[in-house]
């Protein structure tokens, strides 16, 4: 709870500091858009910290998630929404072998997932270690460029 009130206390004081730039439109806008992706991997790991548990697996998943959605929609040519469940179902294929590790096999949550984030950055150096950044389909990077009420869609 301290936290919230600390961060209302920085708000209020960048607000005061910087009036004409902190509190506006388009600032509040560029924080959402910087912080998307953050908050959807922080609210991943919302379940697993309730549960006393640790899942330090997520930025290997996600890495790896980014390329591998990248290369099966520019060298392979699949499309945009087939590259996109693949993406999905690796990504379940892993939860599900952290559950199988951390419940059936009894290992610790720290230690499975932190094996499985070594796995899963072994894999993106692999592939190379980037996502493809040309030929990516203009649908596919409109995702991010779309806005509601002049909000990005991700968000």
């Amino acid at each position: 709870m301290s936290l919230l009130f600390i961060w209302a206390a920085i708000i209020l004081l960048f607000g005061i500091l910087e009036p004409n730039t902190f509190l506006t439109l388009n600032n509040f806008r560029t924080i959402l858009s910087d912080q998307a992706i953050t908050a959807i991997m922080a609210l991943s790991l919302l379940l697993p910290i309730a549960c006393n548990a640790f899942d330090l697996s997520v930025g290997g998943a996600m890495g790896l998630a980014v390329i591998i959605v990248t290369q099966l929609m520019v060298p392979v040519g699949w499309s945009i929404w087939l590259s996109v469940v693949v993406t999905l179902l690796v990504g379940v294929t892993i939860g599900c072998a952290n559950a199988f590790f951390i419940l059936k096999l009894r290992v610790n949550s720290f230690i499975a997932t932190l094996g499985m984030s070594t796995v899963l950055i072994g894999l993106q150096l692999w592939f190379g270690a980037v996502p493809v950044a040309y030929g990516v389909p203009n649908a596919y990077l409109n995702i991010g460029r779309t806005t509601f009420l002049t909000i990005p869609m991700f968000v």
